[in-house]
């Protein structure tokens, strides 16, 4: 995974945005999907598949009926985690070397 600097600029500023404009005082969470879907698709889009599916279920769970601040506030810092973590080596190696080694 070479996550892009704008993957990594996203996450930051919904940080800062969940900091500055606590959910827990009345902004709905369904506001903040746009931004997610942004996080999402950068992530698709460099090839980082945790990031992208903790995005996407984060926009899933968000969309249930009694969806909390705190589960926004969760998902959050996961995806920052997430961003920090290193990538497991076999992706490291590229998905050519990665069907060579299963075969």
């Amino acid at each position: 995974m070479n996550p892009s600097g704008e993957l990594r600029q996203s996450i930051d500023d919904l940080a800062l945005r969940l900091m500055v404009e606590d959910p827990a005082c009345g902004i709905p969470v369904e506001d903040w999907a746009p931004a997610l879907e942004r996080i999402r698709s950068c992530a698709e889009r460099d090839q980082a598949p945790g990031i992208a599916n903790l995005a996407a279920g984060l926009l899933q769970d968000l969309a249930c009926p009694g969806a909390t601040a705190a589960l926004l506030q969760d998902g959050i810092s996961e995806l920052q985690k997430a961003f920090e973590a290193p990538a497991p080596a076999f992706w490291a190696r590229g998905t050519e070397r990665i069907r060579h080694d299963l075969n």
